[in-house]
């Protein structure tokens, strides 16, 4: 019978340990657990960098093959970020410049003047996701444009463009496009 009782007694030890090894882990202290990684702030994980030109792919298209003289030129610049990340765009003076020009005349450059400048967009800022690409319009009211914002009117060339095949290209963020051309005709 002592050794029933010695057997029980034995019995009841280890399932206290068991217990007690069982409660003990559950009560580890929190130090003991592994410590989640910083994460960064939603405010910076919000801000996208301006594109660079140099992981971006710009083509330039002409909504119609012709315009009649004295139409508004609507152009489309298909932005392709082939950067690693997220980046925006805001079109305007700074970093979308268009040209115009036929055979070897320049007849409109954005940087000529500032109040010749068409907006490509009414939106403020663009993002452009890593991997896609993203329509700017542009327009260009045929009007042309001098250096210096001289007054046209003065020149011997004629203040609107005229009949013929104008090329186009776009400048975005200092990455230029390929060309594009139209025809103005009457």
């Amino acid at each position: 019978m002592a050794l029933l009782l010695g057997l029980i007694v034995l019995i009841v030890i280890i399932i206290m340990i068991i217990g007690a090894l069982r409660s003990g882990s559950s009560d580890k202290p929190a130090a003991e657990a592994p410590k989640p990684s910083p994460t960064v702030s939603e405010e910076a994980t919000d801000s996208v960098a301006p594109c660079k030109g140099k992981d971006l792919e710009i083509v330039l298209s002409s909504t119609k093959e012709q315009f009649a003289t004295g139409d508004v030129v609507e152009l489309v610049a298909t932005v392709t970020n082939n950067g690693p990340r997220n980046c925006t765009i805001t079109p305007d003076a700074r970093t979308v410049e268009l040209e115009v020009v036929s055979g070897t005349d320049q007849i409109f450059h954005t940087a000529h003047c500032a109040d010749q400048i068409p907006a490509p967009s009414p939106e403020a800022t663009v993002e452009i996701q890593a991997g896609a690409s993203e329509d700017l319009p542009i327009t260009w009211t045929a009007e042309r444009s001098l250096d210096r914002c001289q007054d046209v009117a003065d020149k011997d060339q004629p203040h609107r463009a005229r009949d013929a095949t104008y090329r186009a290209t776009v400048t975005i963020s200092g990455m230029t496009s390929d060309e594009t051309s139209f025809l103005l005709v009457p």
